[in-house]
């Protein structure tokens, strides 16, 4: 039962964020957005869920590679878990769209192979 409630509580941290993206950030935030998701649209085609193309594997399988090399890059100041939403068969990732921001090209690539998305409304996503 409390676990249903730290949940609920994350999931509407979430869509707090969303919300102050929305309506407290400047004008030029849908370009910004726009960018973030222009560039993992470039992999997407190519490389999605190539995770054996990927030279410096930080786990066996896809999903491990990227909560490894997100939390190296991006670690919690809290006890925030990677996961923060769960929608049928995708799951929201922690780090902010300022993170996501921050992330080269080649880090992005890895996570495109690793079946990572970017979506506007939620930030990043993987495929259970």
């Amino acid at each position: 039962m409390n676990g249903d409630k730290e949940f609920n509580r994350k999931g509407e941290d979430h869509f707090q964020r969303m919300l102050d993206r929305t309506f407290n950030n400047p004008p030029d935030i849908d370009a910004r957005i726009d960018a973030v998701e222009l560039l993992f649209e470039k992999f997407f085609e190519q490389e999605f869920l190539e995770f054996d193309r990927i030279k410096n594997k930080k786990g066996s399988c896809p999903i491990t590679h990227a909560f490894r090399m997100l939390d190296e890059l991006f670690p919690s100041k809290t006890a925030v878990p990677m996961v923060t939403n769960i929608w049928d068969e995708d799951c929201s990732l922690r780090p902010s769209f300022e993170d996501v921001e921050k992330l080269t090209e080649e880090q992005v690539l890895d996570l495109v192979r690793c079946g990572v998305t970017f979506s506007r409304e939620n930030d990043l996503l993987i495929s259970m």
